[in-house]
């Protein structure tokens, strides 16, 4: 149990140290000097197509074959990746030109390309968390 102790102590002091030396930018690993207040662009989910809907619609009613559960999953994965690199509509340009009721707006966006009610309330909270300025009205 000493031996725990010490050794938590000289990491303290071998972390102290270094915090004395370098400073709080040694220990930062981030290029931004706010990382947190970064206003970067947020992008509409993808479309699901057709097929995915489909699938998604069977899963409910019942279990689906290894296959059809094979080429949900691809489909899944394949929209969730052109999401994640940033790729398609901005919020931002999706709702251009909309004054007041951009919420109610970009919620009618999400129900188009095929969001349930659940994955629309969880992206318009995150927007709301991130971002609240997009959502509020123009008037």
């Amino acid at each position: 149990m000493v031996h725990v102790l010490l050794r938590i102590l000289v990491w303290v002091l071998v972390i102290g140290v270094g915090y004395l030396v370098f400073g709080p930018d040694g220990f930062d690993s981030s290029p931004e000097p706010a990382p947190f207040e970064h206003q970067a662009a947020i992008f509409l989910p993808p479309a699901k197509t057709g097929r995915e809907s489909a699938l998604e619609d069977a899963a409910t009613r019942g279990p689906l074959t290894r296959a059809e559960s094979e080429e949900l999953l691809t489909l899944s994965r394949q929209r969730q990746s052109d999401f994640w690199q940033q790729q398609g509509t901005s919020v931002t340009e999706a709702l251009a030109g909309v004054r007041t009721g951009r919420k109610a707006q970009l919620l009618g966006i999400l129900q188009e390309r095929g969001l349930s009610r659940e994955e629309a309330g969880v992206f318009l909270v995150v927007v709301e968390r991130d971002r609240p300025d997009l959502l509020a009205d123009r008037e």
